[in-house]
């Protein structure tokens, strides 16, 4: 009896040239999928120069250096790159749904895109307790040790305001996009919790 030759593939996450917080969508995404295929994870894109906070004149030009296992230096991240080379000919999967899957050929599965905002979790909802687990897992040792040393429960809501013009009269958030989230959305209201 012969077994069949393992299938090498692995899984890509691009980060998108955004906000920590919308390129956490592609990395939490491509975590579950690896986690849930058994498959090896490369991110890049997190060496990005952000020029915006500089134009803007903002105190915090929000590096997130070291905030994560998987992040290397500049040169470390053109390695992972030229790594990624020998995986060009394979088939390229691009956003696949957050499931397990058979692969019958070598396939790179690539997670790059932001979500439509009315769609923000629903990949990601019934993998609520992994999406937990795999985060906490990929902090770095620093982050995670400053989190041991503060207080519990601590909870921190930064919302910024200044990237898109505000709500106008008449208006309904669920129904435009490229505003100004009103603080209305952040004041918890339990009967509407779902995530």
């Amino acid at each position: 009896m012969t077994s069949n030759p393992v299938v090498k593939s692995l899984v890509w996450c691009k980060l998108p040239k955004a906000g920590l917080g919308n390129q956490l969508f592609s990395l939490m995404k491509a975590m579950v999928f690896a986690n849930l295929n058994h498959l090896p994870l490369v991110v890049t894109g997190y060496n990005q120069i952000k020029i915006g906070p500089y134009l803007r004149g903002e105190k915090s030009k929000r590096k997130y250096r070291r905030f994560f296992a998987f992040q290397k230096s500049i040169i470390g991240e053109q390695v992972e790159k030229l790594k990624l080379k020998f995986f060009a000919s394979y088939k390229k999967v691009f956003e696949p749904s957050l499931s397990a899957v058979v692969v019958n050929e070598p396939t790179v599965f690539v997670f790059s895109a932001i979500p439509h905002w009315q769609h923000f979790f629903d990949d990601l909802r019934q993998h609520r307790p992994l999406v937990k687990e795999l985060f906490h897992q990929s902090l770095s040792a620093n982050v995670k040790s400053e989190l041991a040393s503060k207080q519990s429960p601590e909870i921190g809501v930064h919302i910024r305001m200044g990237d898109f013009r505000s709500l106008k009269a008449g208006e309904d958030f669920k129904n435009v996009g490229a505003v100004r989230t009103p603080e209305t959305y952040f004041r918890i209201d339990r009967s509407r919790e779902k995530y």
